[in-house]
């Protein structure tokens, strides 16, 4: 009765207790220092000095380009009435 009751309480565990043993630990240990190097590492060649939203798609910024085309557009029909309809 005692054997089926540990089998029952243990059933789905492994036989080794790995997680005692003082290599496992400092192996977790190394796996998780290189996780969060690897980590930091892609986060300084991706993410570093990047904004999280590109500039060009800033409400700011498309209004600024939108004003800029619109004074450009104005000054293009300035000359095109000075230049060529005032000769006509």
């Amino acid at each position: 009765v005692k054997y089926r009751q540990d089998y029952e309480r243990n059933r789905g565990h492994s036989q080794m207790e790995f997680g005692d043993t003082q290599t496992y630990r400092v192996s977790k240990e190394a796996q998780k220092l290189q996780s969060q190097r690897e980590y930091r590492r892609d986060y300084e060649e991706q993410m570093k000095g990047k904004s999280l939203m590109e500039v060009e798609h800033t409400p700011a910024f498309l209004t600024a380009r939108h004003a800029s085309s619109l004074l450009s557009e104005k000054e293009y029909r300035k000359d095109l009435e000075q230049e060529v309809k005032g000769r006509g």
